[in-house]
């Protein structure tokens, strides 16, 4: 791809008709997890660090390419903090819906701690994944899988299934939320997403942040869709949730 050109020229070109003086430093990108790749392998064989600031893991990142580093958080990250919700929470059992044939990367978290629940694996390929999640008893299940059409696509049958009023979903990739239409946020409300973000308290921002926070009511949430007997049982477990910091 042209990226890839591109990023390969920086690594190995400089001064003549290249608008820099030599090989750059360091190297900063990709965005796609195809890209990074095929960049990291460039950058492997010129011996220049690179930083990816948005791939997920692909396989052989670690052990094959020492100059990358990843600076969004790993697959096993996204699997722990998936059983840090659901100790929470105190959910004894769940599922964990995954799309490589083998368990995803962190899945030997859930030995760490007594506390974590026990964790049913199901992988995109098993024969009809609906008609099992159909019959399935479990009530909160992770979705271990980046932002692809395949993986709408399994949502939006889960969707379609009705399992959604029944079953609570955690996912690890954002942009699947984000590739819902409105339509569909509305009525898939047993959602929730793993997304990491700059949570820190000691900025400017979540200054402006907090007082928003305080603006906000129980009645918001009902204008925002949230489900009735929803918000009823938030208030009654936290009747004071945004006079909290």
């Amino acid at each position: 791809t042209e990226e890839v050109e591109q990023a390969s020229r920086m690594l190995r070109q400089g001064g003549g008709d290249a608008p820099w003086p030599q090989p750059v430093d360091i190297m900063i990108g990709c965005g796609s997890v195809a890209t990074t790749k095929a960049v990291a392998k460039e950058a492997e064989a010129t011996h220049t660090p690179m930083i990816s600031t948005m791939a997920r893991p692909f396989a052989g990142s670690r052990d094959k390419y020492s100059y990358f580093f990843r600076a969004s958080p790993s697959d096993s990250d996204y699997v722990k903090a998936f059983l840090d919700v659901c100790k929470h929470f105190g959910w004894k059992r769940v599922g964990l819906l995954y799309q490589l044939k083998s368990r995803p990367a962190g899945y030997g978290w859930r030995g760490k701690d007594p506390e974590y629940p026990l964790v049913d694996t199901l992988c995109f390929t098993d024969m009809d994944v609906v008609g099992i999640l159909t019959k399935s008893t479990l009530r909160v299940f992770g979705l271990a899988a980046t932002y692809s059409s395949l993986t709408v696509q399994i949502l939006r049958a889960i969707g379609h299934a009705g399992l959604f009023s029944r079953q609570l979903w955690i996912i690890f990739d954002h942009l699947c939320w984000g590739a819902l239409s409105d339509h569909e946020r509305q009525t898939w409300t047993g959602m929730m997403v793993l997304h990491a973000g700059d949570n820190s308290c000691c900025n400017e921002m979540a200054k402006t942040l907090e007082a928003i926070w305080h603006e906000l009511s129980f009645r918001t949430l009902l204008d925002w869709y949230v489900p009735a007997h929803v918000v009823a049982r938030m208030q009654k477990e936290n009747y004071d949730l945004f006079e909290q910091s």
